[in-house]
């Protein structure tokens, strides 16, 4: 259903305006915490990669110095080679001791170094005297390390943390092992360098992060976390992460999840040059638009408080156009014939004003109009009373045809006696209870009485002949319409003569019922229709000609013309009426 045609013009005014608001405030403030939102990640991507990128240079150094120590202390052991496969065990053993203070100096020169570790590939190694920062292995305890398996093909790599033990416990390292290899090629051992997490994580831990729920992450080559600070990510985060990230920095939303659950995070990621290692940041989605949250919540209210007072205003406002709506319409219930009316405002210059007046000139004129209805009721009644008075003068014709007819018979006046009964029959059927239609087999009796009554005047000269198919005979035509043409024949067409023939004939072509009335007698002039008047007659015909035109219009005609052999051919079309239709 329409609303616009359902519903009342107040309450569409309120709604339409409250609808349009509310899309406006929704808009404004999607609009609103979106480009919020976009702005925020953007200067925070910018902030964060700056933040990482001073941390990366950071990391970069600590990595390439604990990288460059390595190298030194493995050329160191493998200048030394001569020494360390010697038979004597002395030797052996002034080795390892010389080592270990290297080694233990090495250790001692950098605080992010927590110990340093040797595994021997072959042979025994000897204990030294500072196990707190150099420790040896024999050459089975590679086997043993859950390292192992990632130096099978590389000469140096970096471990993920791990557990390692020393006298003091077991702690956890983040470690960087170097191959030592003999001038022949064969591999010597293995150099460890475990360095500590706390001391890369408070480089980490440089800068401003983006909140309480942030955290920062360093990923290897191959993706696995080495240190992180804050929010710490799971593997299958990190490997989501990392199938999202394009080109060595940016930042972008994606979607984690977390136990069935939505969790978007921000991710800002630095990638560092030459090692394939990525610094990124993890920031709760939440957090950075948390801004964009406030912009939005202080839109809402603003909008909120505007559109509450722009409704107050439509409210009020549209109070104007409505109540001279209501006015008029309180002015169209209550209007009633012969009832006081109400009264209306004089004071409107505008569109109300002009159906104001527009109004009270149609009171007026439906009351004029009604007035006009009563007179034409009082008249026709009084012609229905005259009607009634009148239906006694057919009884009474009726009654004193009969007994002229009668007194024609005691008279012996048989013609005389035919006459009248054949004028009574025309009566009844002219008369025909008042119907203005009758079947056109009753209009074709009417015109043979009319015909035999000329015949009893004329004589036997007087000859006709009447065909009516039979679906034309109960088809309906106006009555009292073939009679004044034929009465026009007999008059001016039979002038000054003693015989003639007359033809109807009537026939149903498609849609339209034609009559066809022709006569041998003098003929018509063209210009008959100009010619006629009160002397020449003519007033059947043009009554004729009227009514059809009345009831039928354009659909109907009436031709009148000379024949080429003599006489006057009459043709009347109309439309075919089976039953008369309610509008005639």
């Amino acid at each position: 259903m329409n609303l616009f045609k359902s519903q009342r013009i107040d309450r569409l005014l309120f709604g339409t305006v409250a609808t349009i608001s509310i899309a406006v405030l929704a808009v404004v403030v999607y609009v609103g915490y979106t480009l919020s939102a976009k702005k925020l990640a953007e200067n925070a991507t910018r902030y964060q990669q700056t933040v990482l990128n001073q941390i990366n240079r950071q990391l970069m150094q600590q990595i390439d110095y604990i990288e460059q120590l390595s190298l030194t202390a493995v050329r160191h052991i493998e200048s030394s080679e001569n020494v360390q496969v010697r038979v004597s065990e002395y030797e052996r053993f002034t080795f390892f001791q010389s080592l270990g203070t290297y080694l233990a100096q090495l250790t001692y020169s950098s605080p992010a170094i927590d110990s340093i570790e040797y595994y021997l590939v072959e042979g025994k190694a000897y204990p030294i005297d500072n196990p707190f920062a150099v420790r040896f292995f024999d050459a089975e305890a590679i086997t043993r390390a859950p390292w192992s398996d990632e130096l099978q093909s590389a000469d140096a790599a970096w471990i993920a943390p791990h557990r390692i033990g020393t006298p003091r416990g077991d702690v956890e390292v983040v470690s960087f092992a170097r191959k030592a290899v003999s001038k022949s090629g064969n591999p010597l051992g293995w150099l460890l360098i475990h360095v500590k997490p706390a001391h890369l994580e408070s480089i980490m831990l440089g800068g401003e992060s983006n909140g309480e729920g942030s955290g920062r992450v360093l990923l290897d080559g191959r993706g696995n976390q080495m240190v992180g600070v804050g929010n710490r990510l799971s593997a299958d985060h990190i490997v989501l992460i990392l199938q999202h990230m394009d080109g060595t920095g940016g930042g972008k939303r994606i979607r984690l999840s977390s136990d069935g659950k939505r969790d978007d995070q921000f991710v800002v990621w630095v990638q560092m040059l030459n090692t394939g290692w990525v610094l990124l940041e993890v920031t709760p989605w939440s957090e950075i638009v948390a801004g964009s949250v406030q912009v939005a919540r202080l839109l809402t209210l603003i909008s909120v408080a505007g559109s509450a007072l722009l409704l107050l205003f439509t409210l009020v406002f549209s109070k104007f156009y409505t109540r001279p709506i209501s006015l008029l319409l309180n002015a169209m219930g209550s209007f009633s014939i012969g009832m006081r009316q109400y009264d209306l405002p004089n004071d409107y210059r505008n569109e109300f004003g002009v159906l104001f007046a527009g109004f009270r000139k149609l009171t007026d004129r439906i009351t004029e109009l009604y007035g006009s209805l009563k007179e034409e009721y009082r008249r026709k009644k009084e012609a229905e009373i005259s009607a009634l008075q009148a239906n006694i003068n057919p009884h009474f014709l009726y009654n004193t045809l009969n007994q002229l007819n009668w007194m024609a018979i005691d008279a012996g006046q048989e013609k005389i006696s035919h006459a009248l009964e054949l004028l009574g029959r025309m009566l009844r059927l002219g008369l025909s209870n008042g119907e203005r239609f009758i079947p056109l087999k009753d209009e074709m009796e009417y015109l043979q009485c009319y015909l035999d009554i000329q015949r009893i005047r004329l004589g036997d000269g007087l000859d006709y002949n009447l065909d009516a198919g039979p679906d034309a005979e109960p088809l309906y035509v106006p009555k009292l319409t073939l009679q004044p043409f034929v009465e026009n024949s007999i008059i001016h067409g039979f002038h000054d003569r003693d015989s003639g023939l007359i033809r109807v004939e009537a026939r149903r072509e498609g849609e339209r019922l034609v009559i066809r009335i022709v006569d041998d007698g003098v003929g018509v002039t063209p210009d008959w229709r100009r010619m006629r008047g009160s002397k020449k007659g003519g007033y059947g015909i043009r009554n004729v000609e009227e009514r059809l035109y009345v009831y039928f219009g354009q659909r109907a005609s009436v031709t009148v013309q000379p024949l080429e052999a003599g006489g006057t051919e009459v043709i009347i079309a109309m439309p075919a009426l089976a039953e008369i239709p309610e509008n005639l």
